[in-house]
């Protein structure tokens, strides 16, 4: 059971948001983050390849916002909660195997 309550009281069940957030083409890997100390989410995303390379080219502002955009198309085509919606996320680049 991986079910969390927020400060305001909600319940959220974390791992089905990955797991639909993970549906998207530009959310490959994301783990999102809840306390019942906050009233909101956060979420750690590691981008698509596509947005990976946007953001090592320094677009950093681009490639927030098409996470951005593709958390709120998730949440609006499966009718989320406004809580349901990380507030902020980090993006996390993965290296490749040859460059560790």
């Amino acid at each position: 059971n991986n079910t969390i309550k927020l400060s305001q009281g909600e319940f959220v069940a974390i791992s089905r948001l990955e797991a639909l957030y993970m549906h998207h083409p530009d959310i490959p890997q994301i783990y999102i983050y809840g306390t019942a100390e906050r009233a909101f989410l956060l979420a750690i995303v590691v981008p698509s390849e596509e947005l990976m390379a946007q953001y090592v080219s320094e677009q950093t502002e681009t490639v927030k916002a098409a996470i951005r955009k593709a958390l709120l198309e998730v949440a609006e085509e499966n009718q989320l909660n406004g809580w349901e919606v990380p507030r902020d996320f980090i993006v996390e680049i993965l290296k490749s195997a040859e460059d560790v």
